[in-house]
């Protein structure tokens, strides 16, 4: 009970902050889950009279558990299948960005993961985890500002899906600086901008 008060507490607290998500509140289902086992647990310890109304709850939370996942079973199959397809049918529609990418030398980021990878570029930044950081207070951004002061990155890439939404890759200050010192140096209508620096 008292897991469960604490992570209910906390990740409401968590979740209502900037750059968070669902899995602020994965502690507090865990501790549920537990509450129902033992609730269970202590109900069938109460005495005989009770047993065979806890093996009929028991026999019916099975059967429901087991219900939930042959009817999603299918559903995540197809899903998984499908997935797959998409990963390889993508790869090959970016594969001129990929080999662009690819021929740019020195330290690469990318929004789409995927397009450094396959380019066979080292991992420097997940553009989703340092924006929700930022915006939460755990990263400074001046280190960020930085890195692109200096123009460190050879390569950025930005999601196609930003620009038409007018979202901003980071925050609206460091986009600004980002543009401020890099240009567009490729606009690929599969895989976004892919910016250089500019030079001085």
């Amino acid at each position: 009970m008292l897991y469960s008060v604490i992570s209910a507490a906390w990740g409401t607290f968590i979740f209502i902050r900037e750059g968070t998500a669902y899995n602020a509140i994965y502690d507090f289902i865990i501790s549920l889950t537990l509450i129902i086992g033992l609730t269970l647990h202590r109900i069938y310890g109460l005495g005989e009279r009770n047993i065979e109304w806890t093996k009929r709850l028991q026999a019916s939370i099975a059967i429901i558990l087991l219900l939930s996942l042959a009817t999603n079973f299918p559903k995540r199959y197809f899903e998984t299948k499908s997935t797959l397809r998409n990963i390889l049918y993508e790869k090959s529609v970016v594969a001129d960005d990929i080999d662009f990418l690819a021929s740019i030398e020195g330290p690469a980021i990318c929004e789409d993961l995927s397009l450094c990878y396959w380019a066979d570029k080292g991992f420097n930044m997940d553009f989703s985890n340092t924006r929700q950081k930022i915006r939460s207070g755990i990263i400074d951004k001046k280190k960020l500002t930085n890195l692109i002061e200096q123009q460190y990155f050879s390569v950025i890439q930005i999601d196609k899906g930003r620009q038409l939404i007018g979202a901003n890759a980071f925050t609206k200050d460091i986009d600004e600086k980002m543009f401020k010192y890099y240009k567009i140096l490729r606009n690929s209508p599969y895989s976004g901008l892919f910016l250089d620096p500019k030079t001085p």
